[in-house]
């Protein structure tokens, strides 16, 4: 495989690791211990602020790793990608971008609105 094909494969990782960060800050904030509450109303508001931008963060990147293979698979490459890493690649890409969507759902109930 080509060296660009990794390029591909690391942007897709990148957002497999920023969903697991937002997990990771979600679990934080889901245990924390209430205090009061204009502290705990701005707490929460930072946690969805930076659960969203992790969120984002998935998206771009994601979409980023697709549009390179897209290129690779496109003969633009070094070497074009075999038809079933392309769709390996797809459908790694395609579970990332369906667990951003499950994260954002479960942030939306598991933290409380500010």
């Amino acid at each position: 495989m080509p060296e660009p094909f990794y390029f591909g494969l690391i942007f897709i990782g990148g957002a497999a690791f920023s969903l697991l960060i937002s997990g990771v800050i979600v679990g934080v904030a889901k245990n924390r211990v209430p205090t009061s509450p204009a502290a705990d109303a701005q707490f929460f508001a930072g946690v969805r602020r930076g659960v969203l931008a992790m969120w984002l963060c998935a998206v771009v990147t994601v979409v980023l790793g697709v549009l390179i293979l897209v290129v690779i698979a496109d003969g633009r490459g070094s070497t074009p990608v075999s038809a079933g890493a392309l769709t390996a690649a797809f459908a790694v890409a395609l579970v990332a971008v369906s667990f951003t969507a499950a994260t954002s759902i479960v942030v939306r109930r598991a933290v409380p609105k500010a």
